[in-house]
């Protein structure tokens, strides 16, 4: 499996090149005496994708919907960073961006991601934000494009004052996450308005499929470990 290495580059931003031999590093910055490891993250979004029936549920308790920016704004957006770091936007294949993938372009599958949100919290960041946006997946039905997928957005900030919510929303969650995730992407996003910020795609929620995987977040630089 791909794994990115920890280093951090010139411009603030972490390598892009895979970790070698069980190492790390990858072979460039093996052979360097000091090298500085990326930074961990000011922000984590964890976009989880969710079917209507979840999103209704979200909805009903209170989460907001809001609008998704165009992809191609975003897409806009990852090429002029990726020409500022004098990166290729077309390191994944299709996917225009101006990040490291973490796990390379697959990620992992059937993983438990709720020891990495625990982390998290020990490490002082706080839920700050939770809203619902539709996500880039439609459908073609009588010449009519129709929505069918949504992504539940969880804002998690260091030092930041987290929301309020009722008892009710801590059950939903509680009911929610903690299951097997069918493919988890992480991505470490370069640093933009002085801000690091890093994305996790989630989606294929199998609660009844034993997850094979662990995440952890080890201080943003993100690994895992077999579950048990």
């Amino acid at each position: 499996m791909k794994y990115a290495c920890i280093a951090e580059t010139k411009k603030g931003a972490r390598c892009r090149r895979w970790a070698v031999n069980g190492n790390s590093f990858c072979s460039q910055h093996a052979k360097v005496k000091s090298v500085k490891i990326a930074s961990p993250p000011d922000i984590i979004l964890l976009k989880i994708r969710i079917n209507k029936k979840w999103a209704k549920r979200f909805l009903e308790a209170g989460v907001s919907h809001t609008e998704t920016t165009p992809q191609e704004e975003k897409e806009r957006n990852y090429l002029l960073q990726a020409k500022k770091l004098r990166r290729s936007p077309s390191r994944y294949g299709k996917c225009i961006s101006s990040g490291v993938s973490v796990f390379g372009t697959e990620g992992l599958s059937k993983v438990w991601i709720l020891s990495a949100l625990i982390e998290l919290l020990k490490k002082g960041y706080e839920i700050t934000n939770l809203h619902i946006e539709d996500a880039n997946i439609t459908l073609q039905k009588n010449s009519s494009v129709l929505n069918i997928m949504h992504n539940l957005v969880i804002n998690m900030e260091k030092g930041e004052k987290k929301i309020c919510w009722e008892e009710e929303m801590s059950k939903l969650l509680g009911d929610f996450l903690p299951v097997c995730w069918g493919f988890v992407h992480v991505w470490a996003n370069p640093v933009r308005n002085g801000k690091v910020i890093h994305s996790l795609n989630i989606a294929h929620r199998e609660p009844d499929i034993p997850p094979k995987l662990r995440l952890k977040f080890s201080n943003g630089l993100w690994n895992f470990s077999p579950y048990s």
